[in-house]
C-alpha cells in the first residue's frame, strides 16, 4: 500500500494564521506584527510568511480572553526555520534565545488554536480525497490508491496536493512511500514545495543510513541509543529481534 504524506512546514506558526489566532492577536499584523504575514483574501489565503519566531512556555489551550506571558526561564518548544538558521533550537531558554537573536518574536503555545487549524487543514484535504488520516501537528496521510482514479499516477497526485497547499498559502513538503513513517520521513527530508518518492520495495534501504533522531522518541531514549552505538535506523533495525 502506497501512502502520501502531506506535511505543513513550521506548523505551530502557520496555525497562528488561523482566523481565531489573528483575532486573538497571535497572527498577521497583530501582536507579532511582521513575524507571520498573509496576502490575499479568504478565497485564496495567500502565502503564509513565517519569520524569526519561537513558541515557549507551558502547553495547553488558552481560555477565552486569557493572556499567557512568556518568562525568561521558559524553554523554547518550537522554533521557525529562519530562527533555526540563526542558531536557535528547542530546549534553550527564552533568555538565551533573546541574547542570541534580540529581534525574535516569542509567543506562548495555544493547543486549542493548533487543533482548530488542524481541523481546517483536514477539512480542506477531505474535499480532495475520500479518506484523510490525521497525522497530528500539520501532518496528514492519504492512500495513493484512493485518489489514483481522480488524479492519475503519482505525478498527477503530488501536483494536485502541492497546488492545493499553495492555494491555501500553507508551505508544505510531500513524501510517498510504502508506509506512514517512511512517507513522513521522506517528507521531512524534502525541501519546501518538493516531494520525495521512495521506490516500491526500497523503504528499508532508504531508512537505513538515516539518524535515529527521526524517531518519535524522547531525548533520554535517543541518548541511550547513541551510547550503545545504535545511531542509525539501519543499525537499530539490525539489532532488533526479527518478528
Amino acid at each position: 500500500m502506497r501512502i502520501l504524506c502531506i506535511r505543513i512546514l513550521d506548523w505551530p506558526f502557520v496555525a497562528l494564521c488561523h482566523p481565531r489566532g489573528r483575532a486573538a492577536g497571535a497572527g498577521v499584523g497583530v501582536g507579532v506584527a511582521g513575524a507571520v504575514g498573509r496576502k490575499g483574501e479568504a478565497s485564496n489565503d495567500g502565502p503564509v510568511e513565517v519569520g524569526l519566531m519561537a513558541i515557549a512556555g507551558k502547553r495547553g489551550a488558552l481560555k477565552k480572553g486569557e493572556l499567557r506571558k512568556v518568562a525568561p526561564t521558559h524553554k523554547l518548544l518550537f522554533v521557525s526555520e529562519k530562527a533555526r538558521q540563526r542558531g536557535l533550537f528547542p530546549g534553550m531558554t527564552v533568555a538565551q534565545a533573546r541574547g542570541l537573536c534580540p529581534e525574535i518574536d516569542i509567543v506562548p503555545p495555544d493547543e486549542g488554536l493548533e487543533q482548530e487549524a488542524m481541523t481546517l487543514f483536514l477539512e480542506r484535504l477531505e474535499q480532495a480525497a475520500p479518506v484523510v488520516e490525521d497525522g497530528g501537528a500539520g501532518v496528514a496521510y492519504v492512500e495513493v490508491a484512493s485518489v489514483r482514479e481522480l488524479y492519475g499516477g503519482i505525478g498527477g497526485i503530488v501536483r494536485t496536493f502541492l497546488s492545493l497547499c499553495e492555494q491555501w498559502g500553507w508551505p508544505c513538503t510531500l513524501g510517498v512511500a510504502g508506509g506512514r513513517f517512511t512517507a513522513l520521513t521522506a517528507a521531512v527530508l524534502s525541501g519546501p514545495g518538493e516531494v520525495r518518492v521512495v521506490p516500491e520495495g526500497k523503504g528499508r534501504e532508504f531508512l537505513a543510513p538515516l539518524p535515529v533522531d527521526l524517531l518519535p522518541i524522547d531525548s533520554e531514549a535517543r541518548r541511550t541509543l547513541f551510547e550503545v552505538g545504535l545511531d542509525t535506523l539501519g543499525a537499530l533495525a539490525a539489532a532488533s529481534p526479527a518478528e
